[in-house]
């Protein structure tokens, strides 16, 4: 099973769509392939801050315009909206920059800055900022990983397809199990 000429074809696009939906995986897995010379790391980064900022803008709009109907009709997440509040009106800058690297209450907190009084300008710089140095991680991780593999298996091109796989599918396990544990 031969992913290259996908990789090749669809790989700008995954990370288009794995920024916007919050892929970190993915912008690994966009590394890896930019270390395997499928992808450009540098388009890599572009693609996958694109698709983040474009999630990130959205969410907030979403928060700015239908945010406190919202959250009131999502009695659920009544514990990550006190807590993501109460950071932010305790770090405010700080948590604007840091929030994306918080697990448990990324998504949330893009909804509940659209309702706060944060300033648009405000929040698109000290985003980009963050979205910049989260995708950059993310992608020089995944390109890093790949020197390690290379490094350990010698000529990985024989692996490299179960690696992937075995990237994705984990991947896959691990959302799975998340969003199971959010329902439940």
């Amino acid at each position: 099973m031969n992913l290259v000429p996908y990789i090749e074809t669809y790989g700008y696009l995954a990370m288009l769509v794995g920024g916007f939906l919050q892929g970190e995986i993915v912008l690994i897995l966009g590394g890896f392939v930019a270390h395997r010379g499928y992808l450009q790391l540098p388009l890599v980064l572009l693609m996958g801050l694109a698709g983040c900022l474009t999630a990130d803008l959205f969410y907030f709009s979403l928060g700015r315009f239908k945010g406190r109907s919202l959250l009131q009709k999502r009695t659920s997440w009544e514990p990550q909206v006190a807590r993501v509040q109460k950071l932010l009106e305790k770090y405010d800058s700080l948590f604007i920059v840091g929030f994306r690297f918080l697990y448990g209450i990324r998504a949330i907190s893009l909804i509940v800055l659209g309702t706060s009084k944060v300033k648009t300008g405000k929040f698109l710089f000290l985003n980009t900022l963050s979205a910049s140095i989260y995708t950059a991680l993310l992608g020089i991780c995944g390109y890093v990983f790949g020197i390690a593999v290379a490094v350990l298996f010698g000529n990985i091109q024989r692996y490299e397809t179960w690696v992937i796989l075995a990237i994705a599918l984990l991947a896959t396990a691990f959302w799975l199990f998340h969003q199971r544990r959010k329902k439940g």
